[in-house]
């Protein structure tokens, strides 16, 4: 058991006993040693987690070891065996509910579904999601579109740009095709509206953050 303060019922433990078991408490990690604890765990699934990956997904996923553990494997599953990890696969891959949440809107607008963008926009504002942080997820992914996109169109071809880029293959091929589907073209324009929008975020407009949010989604999901 994780939590040394959960005992397990006499009931269980009887059973287990007649069973010729033992229940083993585990006893509770403090959090300095779950970074370590990581680490160990992540060489025993096959990869490698360097000590600043290993604070992130600690930081990022809690302390608890049941969480930590299923987002290791999560992490086992997508990169496989060999794998070495640091800060940024880790922030890449694990996401909270709500981090999952704002990268749905990133997904819709990138898709150029207007009105599930509109939708997510709205859900996320309502519980109290800040502008200033969904203009910058946003921008961040909209800029690393264009540049896989410019580089596509300059004769670049899928295997030069993977060696130069950090990503899992999955997040790889869907980031190119999201790039080749919209253009460079169009991507840049997303990017000039979204750098608008930030300066919005911080006052300088003379429409409301919601209004001058929702335009912009508009804009950048039309595909011509």
């Amino acid at each position: 058991m994780e939590d040394n303060k959960q005992q397990a019922p006499p009931s269980l433990r009887g059973a287990v006993e007649k069973l010729g078991g033992a229940l083993v408490q585990e006893a509770a990690l403090k959090a300095n040693a779950l970074p370590r604890w990581a680490k160990e765990r992540a060489a025993q699934l096959g990869f490698e987690l360097d000590g600043a990956g290993a604070q992130a997904l600690v930081a990022q996923v809690g302390e608890r070891r049941v969480r930590l553990e299923r987002e290791l494997e999560k992490l086992a599953l997508e990169y496989g065996p060999g794998a070495r990890l640091s800060t940024s696969e880790v922030e890449g891959a694990v996401a909270d509910a709500a981090e999952q949440q704002v990268w749905g809107l990133v997904d819709s607008i990138m898709a150029g579904d207007r009105q599930a963008a509109v939708a997510a926009y709205l859900a996320l504002r309502a519980q109290g999601e800040a502008l200033a942080r969904l203009t910058g997820v946003l921008q961040s992914r909209m800029r690393v579109a264009l540049e896989l996109a410019r580089r596509l169109e300059a004769g670049e071809d899928r295997s030069q740009i993977q060696r130069s880029v950090r990503m899992a293959p999955y997040q790889f091929d869907r980031r190119l095709n999201e790039a080749r589907d919209v253009g460079a073209s169009t991507l840049a324009a997303a990017v000039d509206r979204i750098a608008r929008l930030e300066l919005a975020a911080r006052g300088d407009s003379t429409l409301d953050q919601d209004t001058e949010a929702i335009r912009v989604i508009g804009a950048v999901t039309t595909r011509r």
